[in-house]
C-alpha cells in the first residue's frame, strides 16, 4: 500500500490547512486541507519501515488560492450596505410611524427580514414598537441627536442672542447651518403667540424655497452651492414657488446685492420669512429667519425688523470668533 500523500504536491510531511493570503506550493502543502473523517492508513517513516497508524486524515484535496483583499473587500460592501438600510429605515420611521409591512414594501424586503431588523434597532434604543404594532423612532435616539445639536458652535454661539430677538420681535426664529451638501434648522422659538411653523430642529431646509436657505446660498461659494442644488426635488409648492436653477440664480443675485432674503409664501402660501446670512471668518456657515403667518404679518410688516436681525447675525459672528 503507498504511503498517504498530497497528490497534487507529491509530499508526505504533515499537511496543513493553507495560512490566509499564502501561495506556496512547498512540502507542507499550505493549499491542502484534510477532510474531517477518521481513517486506518500504513504510512511510510523517515526509517523507510512502514506502520499503521490511525489518522483523521483520509483523502485530500486542492484548494483554491484565497483572495483575501477581494473577501474583505465583500465583507466590508455588506456590512455597509446593512448600515445604509439601518440609516434609510430610521429616516423613514422618523417621517412618520410605520408597520412591519409598510416598511417592508417601501424597501422591497421579506417581512421577517424587515421584523428583524427593526428588532435589532429596538435591541440597541433606535426604535420602539408602539400599541398599535407600528414603530417610531426611541428616546435614545432623541437623546443622541440632541446632544450632537448641542455640539454644534453655531447653535451655542447664537443660542442667547436668538433669545434676545424673540423677546424682541414675538415671531417664530429659526438659526440654519450649512452642513457638507445640506442646510440643517439647528435651532428654533416658536411663535410667541402660540402658533406652531412645520419646521423641526434638526430637519433639512428646502433650499429653493425658504428665506434663509436663499440666505445661506446667496453667499455660498460655486462649488458649495451646486452640492447643496444636487439633492433639490425643485418641487412646486405653491404658485410662488421658484421651480429652476437659472430663476433661482437671479434671486440669488437680488440677495447678494441687498443683504437679505425673503420666501413669499413660497413653501406655505400663507407663511411669509425674511432671513439674514450668518458669518464666521469671512465665510457664510448659517442664516437667522423670522417667520410669521401672513394674516397677521405681511412680508411687509417683518422687513422692519431686518437691521435688529443682521446686528444679531453680527453678534453671533462674534461669539463664533
Amino acid at each position: 500500500m503507498r504511503p498517504s500523500r498530497c497528490e497534487a504536491h507529491n509530499a508526505t510531511v504533515t499537511m496543513r490547512r493553507p495560512q490566509c493570503g499564502t501561495g506556496e506550493r512547498n512540502r507542507t502543502c499550505r493549499w491542502c486541507c484534510p477532510e474531517e473523517r477518521s481513517s486506518t492508513t500504513r504510512v511510510c517513516d523517515a526509517r523507510m519501515s512502514w506502520s499503521t497508524v490511525r489518522s483523521t486524515v483520509c483523502s485530500w484535496a486542492v484548494l483554491p488560492a484565497v483572495d483575501c483583499a477581494a473577501s474583505t473587500a465583500k465583507g466590508s460592501a455588506a456590512m455597509s450596505q446593512s448600515v445604509r438600510r439601518a440609516a434609510n429605515i430610521i429616516d423613514s420611521i422618523a417621517a412618520a410611524p410605520k408597520s412591519v409591512a409598510q416598511l417592508a414594501e417601501e424597501f422591497e424586503l421579506h417581512r421577517s427580514t424587515m421584523f428583524r431588523e427593526l428588532q435589532t434597532l429596538e435591541e440597541v434604543g433606535y426604535v420602539r414598537r408602539r400599541r398599535d404594532g407600528t414603530y417610531a423612532l426611541a428616546f435614545r435616539l432623541v437623546a443622541l441627536g440632541q446632544a450632537s445639536l448641542e455640539s454644534l458652535d453655531l447653535r451655542q454661539a447664537a443660542f442667547a442672542t436668538v433669545r434676545r430677538l424673540h423677546r424682541l420681535v414675538g415671531n417664530t426664529v429659526h438659526v440654519a447651518a450649512l452642513m457638507d451638501d445640506s442646510i440643517i434648522y439647528v435651532d428654533k422659538v416658536e411663535d410667541a403667540s402660540g402658533l406652531r411653523m412645520y419646521s423641526r430642529v434638526g430637519s433639512p431646509v428646502r433650499p429653493h424655497c425658504s428665506a434663509v436657505g436663499k440666505a445661506i446660498l446667496a453667499y455660498s461659494g460655486t462649488a458649495e452651492r451646486d452640492a447643496v442644488l444636487a439633492g433639490t426635488d425643485w418641487k412646486k409648492y405653491t404658485e410662488s414657488t421658484i421651480t429652476t436653477y437659472p430663476a433661482l440664480a437671479a434671486e440669488l443675485d437680488i440677495v447678494a446685492e441687498q443683504g437679505w432674503a425673503a420666501d413669499r409664501g413660497e413653501f406655505e402660501d400663507f407663511v411669509n420669512c425674511v432671513a439674514v446670512p450668518i458669518w464666521a471668518s469671512s465665510h457664510v456657515v448659517g442664516g437667522l429667519s423670522l417667520t410669521a403667518i401672513r394674516m397677521v404679518q405681511d412680508l411687509d410688516q417683518l422687513l422692519p425688523h431686518i437691521p435688529l436681525m443682521q446686528r444679531s447675525a453680527a453678534a453671533i459672528s462674534r461669539e463664533l470668533g
